[in-house]
């Protein structure tokens, strides 16, 4: 019996490391000039690449007219784009996953953990989702939050710098602010030109999707020895048929 409940401690220790093994954030996509800096001081800001790797601690800065677009697991599900003249720092804790202290973030999650959830810290508030598209934006003021699609949620956080336990569902199509040390505001029809600014982004963000893929597949999506690129076995190429002597006609 204790050999068996042993074997299952850790089965359970070496299902969680492969999880994290396999949680890595991956540059997909980058237009115009992205600087990102190592949490360590001694090493300088680098340029931002597509398909390099970002780690906890790392600070990532987007010029004017810059975007970069982040991928938080290998299938590239949950991706995280931070728009012109934005400043986020990686976090990695837990379920909080960057820190956003300028600028604005549109996040799409669609593939999470049991039990899990993607969250944005701001000075402000903690934005967070179980599977859903959100625009996260922070200004002097505080940090607004709009839902395109799914439910998102805010809470404030307090001037000692705890949490607020209570969570406020941000609806689909609706928007909320967050006012430093205040309680999420009522709920706000999102303007059609939001709508349509969340559409183009959604759009932009699956099409970096699927061209990142291309570059460099997920190791599941990755064709076997002897299969083509869709996982089937290649064809068999035949031979070309002996064409016929044409009879001459009489």
């Amino acid at each position: 019996m204790f050999k068996i409940i042993y074997f299952f401690i850790i089965g359970l220790f070496l299902i969680g490391n492969i999880y994290a093994e396999s949680s890595e954030v991956t540059v997909i996509y980058v237009s115009g000039s992205v600087d990102i800096c190592s949490g360590d001081e001694s090493y300088p800001c680098s340029k931002a690449i597509e398909d390099m790797t970002v780690t906890a601690g790392d600070k990532i800065i987007t010029a004017q007219d810059s975007s970069i677009e982040l991928a938080f697991d290998e299938n590239k599900k949950n991706i995280l784009r931070v728009n012109p003249e934005s400043e986020v720092v990686i976090s990695l804790k837990d379920n909080e996953k960057v820190e956003l202290t300028k600028g604005e973030v549109f996040t799409t999650i669609e593939e999470l953990p049991s039990g899990s959830s993607f969250e944005i810290r701001t000075p402000t508030a903690i934005a967070g989702v179980r599977g859903t598209e959100w625009l996260t934006k922070v200004d002097e003021e505080g940090t607004d939050i709009e839902a395109f699609q799914g439910t998102p949620y805010a809470k404030t956080i307090y001037e000692n710098g705890k949490v607020a336990p209570q969570e406020t569902i941000v609806l689909s199509g609706h928007m909320t602010r967050v006012k430093r040390f205040k309680p999420p505001s009522a709920l706000m029809p999102l303007p059609g030109r939001n709508q349509k600014r969340l559409r183009i982004m959604q759009s932009q963000v699956r099409n970096h999707r699927a061209q990142a893929i291309l570059r460099k597949p997920p190791k599941a999506m990755s064709p076997k020895p002897g299969m083509g690129a869709q996982g089937n076995k290649k064809p068999q190429l035949r031979k070309p048929p002996i064409p016929q002597r044409r009879q001459p006609q009489l």
